[in-house]
């Protein structure tokens, strides 16, 4: 059985929460990657296009379209980073390898990696139902 790449990280039922399995990471809207010195680590925030399928008692009454996360990498073993641009459509891959974690992000529609990273593993800091406004 293929592991889902939720189950890669430190905290998976974070997930669990809001998908019975791990949401396809294609076509998603990445707001940002930030640095800290401290690990070193990487965190990353990205809005995924799908509503969630599981929504906590507390938010039942909310109006989602979409699932906004936040997650953080950690000891970082390396990193690439080769574009960056206002509005980046891009699929993310993860996979684990060694004691790592590798995250190749590719832009969309040209498929080209902009950003690959390792790790020694990875945890989700926030995971929220998210109303995305269409720009008209």
């Amino acid at each position: 059985m293929e592991i889902m790449w939720h189950e890669l990280s430190d905290n998976p039922k974070m997930c669990e929460a809001f998908f019975y399995q791990s949401p396809s990471l294609h076509s998603i809207e990445l707001h940002s990657i930030n640095f800290d010195r401290n690990g070193p680590s990487a965190k990353i925030s990205f809005v995924l296009p799908v509503p969630p399928q599981r929504i906590p008692v507390k938010l039942k009454n909310g109006d989602f379209n979409s699932v906004f996360f936040e997650i953080s990498f950690f000891p970082l073993c390396s990193i690439e980073l080769t574009d960056w641009q206002e509005n980046m459509n891009v699929s993310i891959e993860l996979s684990g390898q060694k004691n790592s974690i590798v995250l190749v992000v590719r832009k969309q529609p040209e498929k080209q990696p902009c950003i690959r990273l390792m790790a020694r593993c990875f945890r989700f800091e926030k995971i929220s139902p998210y109303l995305k406004q269409s720009c008209k």
